[in-house]
């Protein structure tokens, strides 16, 4: 939990820090008004010692913030009122500082902390709160990923639908898919909103086909995650009116595109409702539309770039459903009509066109479709090739532009796993030590930047895989040290910085399984260790199921493996040392899947009873109570036999 500064140690409360580390640790905790109490005293304590505007402030900028502040930007907003060596002292007030920082980011670590802050800010100041971050990120370089991510969030929260439009008019790349996400979102959550969306897209005549397009596709993801699939289908029809109302009914290459994007969209909800019927009439509509479209021999320079972006994309979620088929029907027009563009030598096209071809070779890789693989990288790798080219030489003419020496890194490096695939090494190995050159320059040039610092072992990753792949154990063994060492050089410039740290699990986990495969058990122990110290050290930076879930596993991985190699007190300490690290979570609402792994924890070390008792209240997860016990009879010997007989008998009447 760590040490709470002496400074502020006065003015804080023993009981009180306790129920809030809880609460903070605890995945999915309902806010209670006591929760409310004392977060609310612990700010006021804190603005006495260190100024109201210092702590108040900061902290309602950051609760309104989607994903942290760079500190410049606090600089900023705050004025003079700001100092970043006070407010990082006050942020250790919970013995876990309240906000983490990477690449002079800051932002609230725990969710649910978050919310209880933006709850208390008064409503009436929150658009004035959006404003002021809208305007900041408007003054941010183009190439800054919070200006991309952000900047279209917080114009439509303050209600500035006409800079809105204006912003969108004047965006390209990925800001148009982030503010197409943001837009998606918004208007799912009212009728009010709906109007003003409708409205900025009536305005935006040279990117309404794209946005439609973007705006449909996280429309979709924002309602996958948020939505029942009935009122997601529901949502969708509406989409559709609304698509009507501003493209018009005509059969223009336009719409006929966006429609048929929009009934796969509703082909899939109708999937997750198992309504079979309804799925093959969208999927056979939309298909339809497009066979018919390519029938007609249509020129490929009326294509936009956009609408080719748009096939790919009906490609793909044919792919998600099952349908290979139209997946390749679409892909197969999809290249045809790129590679014969007028335009197919801008560097546009041919960014869009080697982007394609990477995914969808990736596609088949994942679908084991090693003809298809090979058929379409052989098709590509000329036009990879020339984007390569391209990118290089904007590299070389914009050589303070780090952004663009990135890019070229993950082209090299998506040639390399293509070509490795497709059973080419020489040239995998080519373009992975093009990637590593880039790579190394990035991390010299930019020593202070954690994101360009890991650059390099990216690279290390692949080389290690290959190496290995081809029984150069000696090279794979040194890829994957480098990788590693140079990550624990970095934790201890970042000890907090989850992505580092699952990226060092991740470098723990190579070298155990490359040990592993190649025979080496006695040297695995360690590295299955540090990847378990790496994962719960993530899990204590931000709780969340997305960083307690990998932890479990990865103590179910180490206590196995131990009781493997006849290590069982070791093994047993393990998975006790666990749940008392579990305890943290009691009473909590817990998710399902880390329920279940908590009960994994406790069967391991023999306590039947107290795998049962973990298990929610509820049908579903008495289900799974019930299976467990039909697990255990299956055990030959098992000495809790008569045990287990009666809590199934409980079981059966609490189901009942």
């Amino acid at each position: 939990m760590g040490e709470v500064n002496p400074e502020i140690a006065a003015i804080t409360d023993n009981i009180e820090l306790e129920q809030l580390h809880k609460f903070i640790i605890t995945a999915n905790s309902e806010i209670t008004e006591e929760i409310t109490n004392i977060v609310k005293n612990l700010i006021d304590k804190l603005a006495a010692v260190f100024g109201d505007d210092l702590i108040k402030e900061t902290l309602d900028y950051l609760a309104v913030s989607r994903r942290g502040l760079h500190i410049s930007d606090l600089g900023k907003l705050l004025g003079e009122s700001w100092d970043n060596e006070k407010f990082a002292k006050a942020s250790t007030a919970l013995g876990t500082p309240i906000v983490v920082a990477y690449d002079n980011v800051l932002m609230i670590s725990a969710p649910c902390l978050k919310e209880v802050i933006f709850g208390l800010i008064n409503p009436a100041e929150l658009k004035s709160f959006h404003e002021d971050i809208a305007i900041r990120m408007t003054e941010l370089p183009i190439s800054d990923s919070l200006r991309s991510t952000e900047t279209m969030f917080h114009l439509l929260m303050s209600d500035q639908f006409e800079r809105a439009a204006q912003f969108l008019a004047a965006s390209v790349g990925q800001t148009i898919t982030n503010s197409a996400a943001a837009l998606g979102g918004y208007y799912a959550a009212s009728d009010e909103n709906k109007s003003n969306v409708l409205s900025m897209l009536e305005c935006n005549v040279e990117n309404r086909f794209e946005l439609f397009r973007r705006y449909i596709n996280d429309l979709f993801l924002s309602l996958a995650k948020n939505n029942t699939p009935e009122n997601a289908f529901s949502i969708l029809d509406g989409v559709e009116s609304s698509l009507k109302a501003v493209m018009g009914e005509k059969n223009t290459l336009d719409n006929i595109l966006l429609y048929s994007l929009l009934l796969m969209r509703k082909a899939t909800f109708a999937l997750h409702k198992k309504d079979m019927q309804e799925v093959k009439n969208n999927f056979d509509i939309s298909i339809g539309m497009i066979e018919r479209l390519m029938s007609q021999d249509p020129k490929p320079s009326d294509f936009s770039l956009a609408n080719c972006d748009a096939i790919f994309n009906i490609g793909m979620i044919c792919l998600d459903m099952n349908q290979e088929k139209g997946a390749f029907f679409c892909f197969d027009n999809g290249f045809k009509i790129l590679s014969r563009r007028e335009e197919n030598n801008t560097d546009e096209t041919l960014l869009l066109l080697s982007s394609w071809y990477v995914s969808v070779c990736r596609a088949c890789e994942a679908l084991k479709n090693n003809d298809k693989l090979k058929d379409y990288f052989k098709q590509g790798k000329q036009t990879l090739k020339k984007a390569i080219s391209s990118k290089a030489t904007l590299a070389a003419k914009n050589p303070g532009l780090y952004q663009i020496d990135k890019d070229l890194m993950v082209m090299y490096n998506d040639f390399g796993d293509l070509s490795f695939a497709a059973q080419m090494n020489e040239e995998a190995l080519a373009a992975y030590e093009n990637a590593l050159i880039i790579g190394e320059r990035l991390s010299s040039a930019l020593p202070d930047s954690i994101e360009m610092q890991v650059m390099p072992t990216i690279t290390f990753d692949r080389l290690g895989r290959m190496y290995d792949t081809l029984k150069n154990t000696e090279k794979a063994e040194s890829y994957f040290k480098k990788s590693l060492e140079t990550r624990k050089k970095l934790k201890t410039k970042a000890p907090k910085d989850v992505r580092l740290l699952n990226d060092l699990a991740g470098s723990y986990h190579n070298l155990a399984s490359f040990y592993l495969q190649n025979g080496r058990k006695n040297e695995i122990k360690p590295f299955l260790n540090g990847q378990l110290d790496a994962l719960k050290d993530s899990f204590e930076a931000l709780p969340s199921d997305q960083t307690v879930i990998p932890w479990i596993d990865a103590v179910l991985t180490f206590g196995d493996f131990l009781a493997s190699e006849n290590f069982i007190q070791e093994s047993l300490r393990t998975f006790q040392d666990a749940i008392k690290d579990m305890q943290k979570l009691a009473g909590a609402r817990v998710s399902e899947p880390v329920l279940n792994r908590i009960a994994t924890l406790h069967y391991r070390t023999g306590k039947i009873q107290i795998t049962i008792k973990e298990m929610a209240p509820g049908r579903q997860n008495l289900m799974l109570a019930s299976d467990l016990w039909k697990q255990l009879l299956n055990v030959t010997h098992n000495k809790h036999y008569q045990e287990s007989i009666d809590l199934a008998q409980e079981l059966i009447k609490d189901l009942n």
